[in-house]
């Protein structure tokens, strides 16, 4: 999305390809995720783990958009989305270390 950002930017280009993208991947990402984070626990722990992360979708589905509109308003949308690229990339780096195995 940084890359198409620009003040001529076609809708198309900008927003609507990248937009698919983005959703379709959070969309097939949603299982994967879900099974990671309650997989391989006791069924009474289970619960707990769907609850916390339930909990983490909420908040940060409304603190990111919260944080990165205030960072578009005060640098620009490129800067947003370069900082979201980080966080992912981040995220993606760590998961493999942080997931725990062989519960």
């Amino acid at each position: 999305m940084a890359a198409g950002t620009g003040l001529h930017a076609s809708y198309t280009v900008s927003v609507l390809i990248p937009g698919a993208v983005f959703g379709f991947g959070t969309a097939a990402a949603f299982t994967p995720i879900t099974v990671a984070a309650t997989g391989g626990l006791p069924p009474d722990r289970s619960g707990l783990a769907a609850g916390l992360l339930n909990t983490v979708r909420q908040t940060s589905g409304a603190l990111g958009p919260a944080v990165l509109s205030t960072l578009a308003l005060a640098a620009g949308y490129t800067a947003a989305f370069a900082v979201s690229a980080g966080c992912l990339a981040a995220a993606a780096a760590a998961a493999p270390l942080l997931i725990p195995r062989g519960f």
